[in-house]
């Protein structure tokens, strides 16, 4: 397949199709443009980047193509264009080698070690940043150092929030930092809390009347969601917090908050049986865009970050939302027996979702998102192998209690529940020696 779309696609110089010259060598004409001979091995090749990478064991044509640094730099531009770059790494070759085999890991559900606190308080929601991870939990909001973690079976929390009214404190529901380094949080008794970059005493004031369930960040403003059905826009850039929008009796009560990017006053909010889009642009932040309707409650929102007519909501699956057509774009992704407590993505690289079945899911996007981009394109083994584990998923772990939360970075996807333990699951671009030898 992949010597016959090489035919169609290169021309030699006087106009007629590149073929396979005669021999052992399988050497190409030099017509064949290097990235062409790249892109379609890497949608052809469904196996480790190990075998990617040796490409340049083929033929002396392909020696140059596979050994170009610059052609590397260009492919990690094209694919991993907003990830941090690994400075370890001496070639671009090698960077992208390092990404591509996380993301493959990633994708599958294989990871390196884990490691564990053992809380015994149950954990309501997680948040990941700056190689950081923020935990809202039965006794406050605590902070992990990922960075600093080694192969151990155990990790401790580096520092522990504060408030200055712990009457409207108890336990954190939700956490979320904030883009100057603070840290705001809702709590079980309707308290919403904020600490500013570097504190761990923090001030806490009345928002609702039940607990504070979803937090997010609208612009340099608040969102509060709450099972006292209402939804809130908070200014902190005064003396005191103040309310400057009000969203009442949102049926079901709020579940989930999810700002869109790249529309700075809209936010997409959960409820008993499906979202709402609304823009806080209109007097009291009243307009609603558009309503998404699901087949069972809707625990989990979230709007992607490099489109803002998509919007991702879950009930027993993860479903992908155009706002222009009010409509589902592909099949739901991640079924899971029961609801779906919540789910994340980063843009076009991954999900991973949690159930109260107990299960944690991973996946890539990236097939995804490449079928729902260009639907009319031939599929290949790689395409399809992607829209095959992202229906699904992959299995990452199985608890017997409720899994609450989930998060990720770049490495690591971090897991809690009522189970009251804060698992850590790092993986990292090793390739296991037996891989490498199937390959070569």
């Amino acid at each position: 397949h992949l010597f016959a779309s090489m035919a169609k696609v290169a021309t030699l110089p006087g106009g007629g199709p590149s073929v396979p010259l005669a021999g052992d060598s399988f050497e190409f004409a030099t017509g064949v443009p290097d990235e062409v001979v790249m892109s379609l091995v890497q949608q052809y090749i469904d196996s480790s980047v190990w075998s990617y990478c040796q490409m340049s064991q083929v033929c002396k044509a392909w020696l140059k193509t596979f050994s170009n640094d610059d052609q590397w730099n260009q492919e990690w531009n094209r694919r991993f264009a907003q990830r941090p770059t690994d400075c370890d790494a001496a070639t671009w070759r090698q960077r992208y080698a390092n990404a591509h085999t996380i993301e493959r890991k990633f994708a599958s559900g294989s990871f390196d070690f884990r490691s564990v606190d053992p809380r015994g308080s149950t954990v309501y929601n997680l948040t990941t940043v700056g190689g950081k991870c923020l935990a809202a939990c039965g006794d406050g909001v605590i902070a992990y150092d990922l960075a600093g973690l080694s192969r151990s079976t155990d990790v401790k929390p580096v520092a522990r929030f504060t408030v200055d009214n712990n009457d409207l404190a108890g336990a954190a529901l939700c956490c979320l930092p904030t883009a100057g380094g603070g840290v705001v949080a809702g709590f079980q008794q309707g308290g919403l809390a904020y600490w500013n970059a570097g504190d761990e005493q923090g001030m806490c004031w009345e928002a609702h009347t039940k607990g504070v369930k979803a937090v997010a960040l609208l612009g340099s403003s608040i969102l509060s969601g709450s099972a006292d059905h209402a939804v809130k826009l908070w200014d902190l850039g005064g003396a005191a917090p103040v309310c400057t929008a009000h969203l009442p009796d949102i049926m079901g009560g709020v579940t989930g908050i999810s700002p869109i990017m790249g529309a700075g006053s809209m936010a997409v909010i959960s409820c008993r049986k499906g979202a709402r889009v609304w823009d806080f642009r209109a007097p009291g932040g009243t307009a609603v865009v558009a309503s998404l309707r699901t087949d069972d409650w809707c625990l989990c929102v979230e709007g992607s970050r490099t489109d803002s007519n998509i919007v991702r909501c879950s009930d027993k699956a993860v479903h992908t939302w155009d706002l222009r057509t009010k409509t589902r774009i592909h099949e739901p992704l991640h079924r899971h027996e029961r609801l779906i407590a919540q789910f994340k993505t980063d843009g076009g690289y991954r999900l991973v979702s949690c159930g109260l079945n107990g299960q944690v899911k991973t996946s890539s996007l990236e097939g995804v998102e490449l079928a729902r981009v260009m639907p009319g394109r031939g599929r290949t083994r790689s395409l399809d192998t992607h829209l095959r584990s992202g229906k699904y998923g992959k299995l990452l772990c199985h608890q017997e209690d409720y899994v609450l939360t989930v998060d990720f970075d770049e490495t690591r996807v971090v897991v809690g529940g009522l189970e009251g333990k804060v698992e850590i699951f790092e993986c990292t671009a090793e390739v296991p020696v037996a891989k490498r030898r199937r390959a070569s």
